[in-house]
């Protein structure tokens, strides 16, 4: 299988890594670009980096290897939106990938880039009209009066040209894909600008809806449907609009799931695995102590994506160069370090809530999915069943006053002997008590110390 790939990382594969468990969904796309089925254009969606171009290579790289004469290309949108024609840019990639010795391909395609551009669209309706193009549709009467027969003629000849150039280039691309169907790998869409994004789209469907050539687009639906809105007004369902340019769409799963149950959360995993390749936080206390349940429920609450927890271990990072406090901490201070890293990075109005000392602790207690007013321990707890979340919970609760050990457990022994378990002495922590590390986790970010 041939390929034309630029700035594509070939060593990227499922057998070298695979922590999120997407190789049978990339088995399951190939079986479908390689049946009769028509799912093109299909869309590979996910949320702002739920790691869709890491699997978009690695699925290029797996097809690469399968049995067959499909050629490929592959397309960073983001890179080529600066030309405003995405039609130049499929048509370049296209030209690199098919030989062309005697120089034909070239001859029948280029007309139809000519035509298909925006230059011809702004000489035939916007210089000879002297209008914009929204313009002529509110005017069109009036303008007709203006511009005379001569420049209608025009307008028409060069629709005719038009139509035409994409019927050449239409029927040039079927007989280079003839013997050799082509899969066009399209990511980034929802990085471009909006009108670049749906002009792709617009491309894609009226002029390479070709029975050999298929495209899956990576891309996020939802800033799709936006630039839908952007280019085209509020009024636009978006949704319906965008349903017209795809036949298929897949969700890249964020949780494993075994025999029905959720089992675990690739996020959860992606954090464990960016500890331990960390030269900074690989011997800390951060892999050294079992919390996995707080950080899953942590996760989860807030949707976070791959990106999101990249950027969490790199401020981690910022925090143990700056403070180097995370090679010896006690459970409940480590809690507290990770949350108020946390808030520093996705909750900027938290944040300064804290830093005035005017935060409500329902704010932070959302966080992990508990509602302070319900919040109690059971009778039977004891202090070898309380969970990472009720350790937290109870230190929350306890130190802003919201509630007093009693309220939690009519035990009110067992809540303090939780606090005394997991954190130092109170006189270590000064005046505003246990809540403190959150505060001075943000000003060691912040870099004020």
């Amino acid at each position: 299988m041939e390929s034309f790939l630029t700035d594509f990382d070939e060593s990227l594969t499922f057998e070298k890594r695979d922590e999120f468990k997407r190789l049978p969904i990339a088995n399951n796309i190939i079986k479908l670009l390689k049946s009769e089925t028509d799912i093109s254009p299909m869309v590979i969606d996910g949320g702002w980096g739920s790691g869709k171009t890491e699997f978009s290579i690695k699925l290029i790289n797996h097809l690469n290897k399968a049995p067959g004469n499909h050629k490929v290309i592959y397309i960073d949108a983001y890179k080529a939106d600066y030309s405003d024609e995405p039609i130049l840019t499929i048509i370049a990639s296209i030209l690199n990938l098919f030989p062309d010795q005697d120089g034909s391909v070239r001859k029948n395609i280029i007309p139809a880039v000519k035509y298909g551009s925006k230059v011809l669209m702004k000489a035939a309706l916007g210089w000879t009209l002297r209008q914009d193009f929204a313009d002529v549709v509110q005017d069109f009467e009036k303008t007709v009066e203006e511009v005379g027969n001569d420049a209608i003629d025009k307008l028409i000849k060069d629709h005719q040209e038009a139509k035409k150039s994409i019927e050449l280039l239409t029927n040039t691309l079927k007989e280079l894909t003839k013997e050799n169907p082509l899969i066009i790998f399209i990511d980034e869409l929802d990085r471009c600008k909006p009108d670049f994004a749906i002009k792709l789209l617009e491309n894609i469907k009226h002029i390479f809806d070709l029975p050999k050539i298929q495209f899956v687009l990576i891309a996020n639906k939802n800033q799709l449907r936006n630039s839908i809105n952007h280019a085209y007004g509020l009024s636009v369902n978006s949704h319906q609009y965008l349903d017209k340019f795809l036949k298929y769409s897949i969700s890249l799963p964020v949780s494993n799931v075994s025999n029905g149950e959720k089992i675990g959360h690739y996020a959860v995993d992606h954090y464990f695995k960016l500890l331990r390749e960390s030269p900074i936080l690989s011997n800390s206390e951060l892999l050294r102590t079992k919390y996995d349940n707080f950080i899953q429920r942590l996760f989860e609450e807030n949707n976070l994506s791959f990106r999101e927890v990249e950027t969490l271990v790199r401020h981690l990072e910022i925090h143990q160069t700056v403070s180097h406090y995370l090679g010896n901490m006690r459970l409940g201070d480590l809690l507290l370090t990770l949350l108020g890293t946390f808030i520093f990075c996705f909750k900027p109005k938290l944040t300064s809530h804290i830093e005035l000392e005017k935060f409500d602790p329902q704010e932070i207690l959302d966080l992990i999915g508990i509602n302070a007013d319900e919040y109690t321990l059971p009778n039977n707890a004891s202090i070898t069943t309380t969970t990472r979340i009720d350790i937290v919970s109870i230190v929350i609760l306890v130190d802003s006053q919201s509630k007093s050990p009693s309220d939690i457990n009519p035990e009110t022994d067992l809540v303090e002997d939780i606090i005394d378990r997991e954190f130092r002495p109170t006189d270590f922590y000064g005046s505003t008590g246990r809540l403190s590390i959150i505060l001075d986790t943000i000003n060691y970010l912040k870099l004020n110390v």
